[in-house]
């Protein structure tokens, strides 16, 4: 026998499933959330370094002008040239602290032409410290030189400004794109979740329910009168335990059945036998107008032939009119006749037409809620009555109760 899952036990995986989905949903989301933050805290830090470093370079330039033009004013001054000398170094880690954290190799370029400069600055700065030997010219012209050189390096770090601001730009087009990233990542979560949340909420349901869509097929083959059927027991399980339950029930109504269809066959043949003993015409009539019994004595009484009359509706068989008018306005009006005389032509053996005179008695069979789902009819002649009391009180109640 094939093991299936209890009925507890899909449930307890339908939850689970549930509970999985939520998981990987949190997991996807944070995932896309992390991801979002790194990309963004990575602009963010490089772009702050690098407006850091370039805001310093930018300020220190503006102290070498200051300090500069202080040194130039007394060339005696040897804090200002102290203190001037301390910025150029300062200038020059900054540059090359600049340097190093630059990604394209044409700024990496730039830097390096700055350093240059600033190492020439150095140098003419140094010479210009020994002014006692030099001339009036020779300082005014070492004076422009360093003036012309930190303009130089002044104007690359202006070039370096406005390529910053464009780095700027792209990194903004850059975030704004991690962004959209990020909102379509968490679109596709929220889809993957009504879709896993519409999948589960159609499979949970068929899973959980599947095993009784035989059960509830096979009972409505029983309601039909179907019980030739068995319903596969698949796991010894409370499905399983339904299923024997079910097939002992049908197997129960199999055998009643059987025995209700003998006993039918039995009451019929005791009817049969009981309609043949009497001398006077006995038929059995259904409620839709089919003929289904007539005994012999009818047959005799009226000259016709079995093949000619039974299981033929009323209007299709050969009887008298005056009969078929009786009983067609007895199937109408249910009613009951009791000694009800008529008159009916037959022809004999000879071919002679012969008139008779007939009682007509007649009973109704009903099921146990009231329902007419037979008609007993008595056709005797007027000059005989013995037995037909005796066989329609005894008959019709037979019939009744193999009815209901």
């Amino acid at each position: 026998m094939k093991q299936r899952w209890s009925i507890a036990n899909r449930i307890q995986i339908t939850f689970l499933a549930a509970i999985g989905m939520l998981v990987a949903i949190g997991f996807l989301s944070f995932y896309y959330m992390g991801k979002l933050n790194e990309g963004l805290e990575k602009i963010v830090k490089e772009d702050i370094r690098q407006a850091r470093l370039t805001e310093e370079i930018k300020s220190i330039t503006f102290d070498i002008f200051r300090k500069e033009r202080q040194y130039f004013a007394s060339l005696t001054d040897l804090k200002s040239a102290a203190e001037l000398d301390e910025l150029i170094e300062s200038f020059l880690i900054k540059i090359k602290e600049a340097q190093k954290f630059s990604n394209k190799s044409e700024n990496i370029e730039r830097y390096s032409s700055m350093v240059k400069g600033v190492q020439v600055y150095q140098e003419d700065l140094n010479e210009l410290k020994n002014y006692e030997n030099l001339s009036e010219t020779q300082i005014n012209n070492l004076k422009n030189k360093l003036r012309n050189q930190i303009l130089l390096v002044n104007s690359i770090n202006q070039a370096l400004l406005q390529d910053r601001y464009k780095e700027l730009d792209a990194h903004q087009k850059q975030v704004s794109q991690l962004i959209s990233e990020a909102q379509r990542n968490m679109i596709l979560v929220v889809l993957f979740m009504l879709v896993g949340a519409l999948a589960l909420g159609f499979v949970a349901p068929s899973v959980v329910t599947s095993p009784f869509r035989k059960m509830v097929q096979a009972i409505g083959e029983v309601r039909t009168g179907k019980l030739n059927i068995s319903i596969p027991v698949e796991a010894n399980d409370e499905i399983g335990e339904i299923a024997k339950s079910l097939n002992k029930m049908i197997s129960e109504l199999r055998e009643f059945d059987e025995m209700k269809i003998k006993r039918i066959a039995f009451e019929k043949r005791r009817f049969e036998m009981l309609a043949n003993m009497v001398d006077y015409g006995v038929m059995v009539l259904k409620k839709e107008g089919v003929i289904e019994y007539i005994n012999s004595q009818l047959f005799l009484l009226l000259r016709l032939e079995s093949t000619d009359i039974e299981g033929l509706r009323i209007e299709h068989t050969p009887l008298p009119s005056e009969i078929k008018s009786l009983l067609i306005e007895c199937l109408e009006t249910k009613q009951k006749l009791d000694n009800h005389e008529i008159k009916v032509t037959v022809i004999d053996d000879e071919g002679k037409k012969i008139s008779l005179e007939l009682l007509v008695d007649t009973s109704l069979v009903r099921t146990h809620d009231g329902t007419v789902v037979n008609f007993i009819i008595t056709l005797e002649e007027k000059s005989s009555h013995r037995d037909k009391e005796y066989l329609v009180r005894n008959v019709g109640t037979k019939l009744e109760e193999e009815a209901s």
